[in-house]
């Protein structure tokens, strides 16, 4: 089977980690035989925007890059900052696919990876080629964007044009049984991941008179780091504390270490390959991540 993604969440060489769930998906995928396009469109920010709004520029994106047999293409689309804007992101990101259709001229089935913009966009390509959409929900459109109007209404748009629609969590299936209907177009499939690079990695070597937690994921508020750190400074043993990711928290969050004096308890290792991660998580004692809505 051929198989067409369209996921803006895809990595690109500048920032390999983001999106990688996507990546692995298409390549479970492709190990097992099916030919796999990926379309990534990512926005158009020019050089002086980006200087200005200290941001990459698109232009350091390539328009197009491979990860074995995938072949995966960066369209650029126009986008606006704020949050209210996404509707008209989606036309655009709409606009930009069918400009793009010549892609997908081959595929048997199109994913896409979130209702919106991706969903919402695939809607007439999919029409136009007669092929089915499936389109894969990771949360934010059924926690935050359907509480706009607008956005909700685009939201059952892709819902009812979809074959399927797949659910990471029996959370999510429940928010979208409360709020759409055809449900039994929905089917949870919880994320996954290379099983192999788990077992096969060796835990790094740590002193074992200390007791390690670490968390693992993006430097953003609804993860719940201060949480760790507060607790933290009221454990009266030897703890340490390792934080892998990065984000625009970052700087507050070692600042907040500081003001809870555990600053020589945490490190901060940043943002690290995906098969790196699995040395730190076995030689770790707990996982923590009190996040908001995971």
């Amino acid at each position: 089977m051929n198989i067409g993604i369209v996921s803006n969440m895809f990595p690109t060489p500048d920032k390999q980690m983001s999106g990688i769930f996507v990546l692995q998906q298409a390549k479970a995928l492709s190990s097992r035989g099916h030919q796999m396009t990926v379309v990534s469109p990512k926005r158009y920010i020019p050089d002086l925007a980006a200087k200005l709004l200290n941001r990459k520029p698109s232009s350091k994106i390539p328009k197009e890059d491979s990860y074995n047999s995938i072949s995966v293409y960066y369209p650029r689309y126009w986008s606006l900052p704020r949050p209210e804007t996404r509707p008209i992101v989606a036309h655009s990101v709409r606009l930009t696919l069918m400009k793009q259709k010549h892609l997908f001229e081959s595929v048997d089935i199109i994913n896409a990876h979130v209702a919106l913009p991706n969903g919402f966009a695939s809607i007439p390509l999919a029409q136009s080629l007669d092929v089915p959409l499936v389109t894969t929900v990771h949360g934010a459109d059924l926690q935050h964007s359907i509480h706009r109007h607008l956005q909700k209404k685009q939201i059952r748009d892709v819902f009812r044009a979809s074959e399927r629609v797949i659910l990471n969590s029996e959370k999510l299936r429940r928010i979208y049984s409360r709020n759409f209907s055809q449900t039994e177009k929905a089917e949870v499939i919880f994320n996954g991941f290379a099983t192999d690079t788990a077992i096969n990695s060796e835990p790094l070597q740590r002193d074992l008179d200390s007791f390690r937690i670490i968390s693992v994921s993006n430097l953003v508020e609804e993860k719940g780091h201060k949480y760790v750190l507060k607790a933290l400074s009221e454990i009266q043993s030897d703890v340490e504390y390792l934080i892998i990711g990065d984000g625009k928290l970052r700087n507050r969050l070692e600042q907040l270490a500081t003001n809870f004096n555990v600053q020589e308890q945490v490190t901060f290792l940043g943002e690290i390959e995906h098969k790196d991660v699995f040395p730190y998580l076995k030689s770790s004692d707990i996982f923590i991540l009190p996040s908001y809505e995971e």
